[in-house]
């Protein structure tokens, strides 16, 4: 969810209202991540819950991400000592006592999958965690998190312009009874697609969608982080 930038809200009032209209609609699912602004989005969505009840909302966050002042993406850090800081500051952003589905961002090369969601299955253990969910990761990655504990979902990329994970992904999370989450972004599509755009229909998608989120989408599928670092 898109409604923050590096310094803050682009329009608060706007924003929650937006927000309480979804909820009002019947739509329950609010997508997150704690490295959204550096935190400003989990506060926008935290104040424009208050007064709502908890459990007309389905909240899922990610975290782990790591950003430039600027907002741009550099690398990643899931390592199991870090987890619980990153929940403890959610929460309290969020305002809420517990958060329905929570993944990292992406997975660590250097660091086995079993211990990142190890270190979750403990906060759902603790009641901090409801469901458990995984992003951008192959069928092996998938099978391996899932022998740790329960996926309830796995977040990747999926549109007429990458149909990839029909190959593996998808029939390993029907296989085991996983939900699937689709990102995509605008400007990948439109590359795939070699459009090209008018200045009018630049500044059409720009009215809508902030510059700090089409420089800092998230990558397609594949990439994933070594030490820290993004890789491919």
């Amino acid at each position: 969810m898109r409604m923050t930038n590096t310094t803050g809200c682009l329009n608060k009032s706007e924003s929650i209202a937006t927000i309480h209209a979804a909820i009002d609609a019947g739509i329950q699912l609010i997508n997150t991540a704690d490295f959204y602004s550096s935190g400003y989005n989990e506060m926008l969505i935290g104040e424009a819950l208050n007064g709502h009840k908890r459990d007309k909302t389905f909240i899922s966050v990610k975290f782990g991400g790591l950003s430039d002042p600027k907002g741009n993406y550099y690398g990643l850090d899931v390592r199991t000592l870090t987890i619980k800081n990153y929940i403890t500051y959610s929460l309290k952003r969020l305002n809420v006592d517990y958060i329905d589905l929570y993944q990292p961002g992406r997975i660590n090369l250097g660091i086995p999958v079993e211990e990142t969601i190890g270190a979750i299955s403990d906060l759902v253990k603790a009641g901090y965690v409801r469901h458990i969910g995984i992003s951008e990761v192959d069928a092996d990655t998938l099978r391996k998190a899932n022998s740790v504990h329960p996926i309830s979902f796995i977040e990747s990329e999926y549109s007429l312009f990458n149909r990839r994970i029909e190959t593996e992904i998808l029939p390993t999370a029907r296989e085991l009874g996983i939900g699937a989450k689709k990102v995509s972004q605008i400007q990948d599509a439109i590359k795939a697609a070699d459009i090209t755009l008018s200045e009018n229909e630049v500044k059409r998608i720009e009215a809508v969608i902030p510059e700090s989120a089409i420089a800092g989408a998230a990558q397609p599928n594949g990439l994933l982080f070594k030490n820290g670092i993004m890789v491919r």
